[in-house]
């Protein structure tokens, strides 16, 4: 299953053959859970920015649960008052990033591989490197794949930025976010550009019109950390990706006014990113 097809109803079998659990998809992503209906209750799933579920609420929209992680998905249960469970109430499975947790063997079922919360890594290694699965599946070359050497690590050990639907690897797009100082930037494939102030006075930093800068002045700061922005192949179309980044990274003046305490630089990288996101998805 591709990580962007969803799943509107989805019901579990018990060993007589008949649904005991039926789930319902959103399409927000393949793991966008909305609700779960058992025999004789039904549960909405709420959701963060990373598609982890934090609570669930009954018909009433009372919080009947929630749910809380460590850095690699490790979960803490709580009830509705925030008070520490010492597990779900509900035998509940969708939990970290929507993977589905299993509750006897402590790990997240992602498709091609498991994950170990506890450990952070993916106990069985990446299938990029064998043969038949590059071959198959991918149609590459598996003795000339840029990947990390470590077949084992979960999204680059940055699983706050990172998601991975399938238990594979992301794909490096060739755009970078980048920061220095007290500035934050893209850079792509030939280029760069940031958002600043037009006229660099301090009531305009405070709040004024806004303009994008290309090429950033910061490109070459020795202090600079960038991190690749890296998508799914299976979800995102990369070259899409790459021209609406260099698009809307093109030198103009206006739009949404530049302030120190709203839409600053690092809100204008996350913005251009997250809408290219949008535009690529397949």
């Amino acid at each position: 299953m591709k990580c962007c097809h969803q799943r509107p109803q989805h019901p579990r079998p018990n060993n007589s053959g008949s649904a005991d659990r039926r789930f319902v998809w959103g399409l927000r992503s393949v793991d966008d859970l909305i609700l779960r209906d058992d025999t004789s209750l039904r549960l909405y799933a709420l959701s963060d920015a990373m598609g982890s579920v934090t609570a669930v609420v009954n018909t009433s929209a009372t919080v009947q649960e929630r749910y809380g992680y460590d850095g690699f998905g490790a979960p803490r249960y709580m009830d509705g008052s925030f008070g520490s469970r010492g597990s779900s109430s509900y035998a509940w499975e969708t939990l970290f990033d929507g993977y589905r947790y299993d509750l006897e063997s402590g790990l997240y079922q992602v498709r091609y591989r498991y994950l170990h919360p506890k450990l952070g890594r993916w106990p069985n290694r990446d299938p990029i490197n064998e043969l038949g699965f590059n071959l198959l599946i991918r149609g590459q070359n598996p003795f000339n794949i840029e990947e990390e050497k470590n077949l084992y690590a979960f999204v680059r050990n940055n699983p706050v930025s990172f998601l991975d639907f399938l238990g594979l690897k992301k794909q490096v797009t060739g755009v970078k976010w980048c920061a220095g100082g007290k500035h934050q930037w893209i850079e792509y494939p030939g280029g760069s550009a940031g958002y600043y102030p037009k006229n660099d006075t301090i009531g305009n930093c405070i709040w004024g019109p806004g303009q994008v800068v290309n090429p950033d002045p910061h490109v070459g700061d020795e202090d600079k950390k960038c991190t690749d922005i890296k998508l799914d192949t299976s979800c995102y179309d990369l070259d899409k990706f790459k021209t609406c980044v260099e698009k809307k990274s093109q030198p103009k003046t206006g739009g949404t006014p530049y302030s120190v305490f709203g839409y600053n630089c690092a809100n204008w990288v996350a913005t251009v990113i997250k809408n290219c996101k949008e535009e690529a998805k397949k």
